[in-house]
């Protein structure tokens, strides 16, 4: 068995000790931090900083400008979020999750969760949706720069996605090459 797997197995099936590691004051901030390397992106408000940057600084020309949020790509139980759930553990459970998924799916199984994975995936659903909000209030950001600079008549916004996220409607959770509605539909 590979370490990270068993690692990750490790710590979601013994969450006490997990959670205990990040009960002790001075482990707390090392143990939420070590999560930012599993998750690179950065949040919503600093794209969206640096797009209105970038706007004011070209509104005088042409331009074409892409933005990429990503904070609605998992992993979701990272700094802030994971912090303000207050339980380390769920980052390895949903890191076991991911891994798990993609092994099933290479098997053709679907994965099954007891009743904790089923709290965790709960918890990863309402940070879904604080995120959805986050982006939207960002994109409302730069909707207002966009009118304020008087470039509303000139401007094309275009939203898009490459691609859904599963959440085990089918058995599977995050996204891969599963053929499944809530991968696939994307605008």
């Amino acid at each position: 068995m590979e370490w990270e797997v068993f690692l990750l197995r490790f710590f979601s099936e013994h969450s006490r000790i997990s959670d205990g590691i990040a009960a002790v004051p001075v482990l707390r901030d090392l143990t939420y931090s070590l999560t930012n390397m599993v998750s690179p992106y950065p949040p919503a408000e600093v794209p969206t900083s640096k797009a209105v940057e970038w706007i004011k600084r070209n509104k005088d020309n042409p331009f074409f400008l892409w933005i990429h949020y990503m904070d609605v790509h998992n992993p979701y139980l990272v700094r802030e979020d994971l912090k303000d759930v207050g339980r380390f553990s769920y980052f390895f459970m949903e890191q076991y999750l991911v891994n798990r998924s993609q092994q099933g799916y290479r098997k053709r199984e679907k994965i099954t969760v007891d009743d904790k994975l089923r709290r965790v995936i709960s918890t990863i659903l309402e940070i879904y949706d604080r995120r959805i909000s986050r982006i939207d209030a960002n994109i409302g950001k730069l909707v207002d720069i966009i009118k304020g600079e008087g470039l509303s008549k000139e401007t094309v916004l275009i939203f898009t996605s490459d691609h859904g996220q599963g959440f085990l409607e089918h058995g599977f959770y995050s996204h891969g090459a599963y053929f499944y509605e809530e991968i696939l539909r994307a605008p």
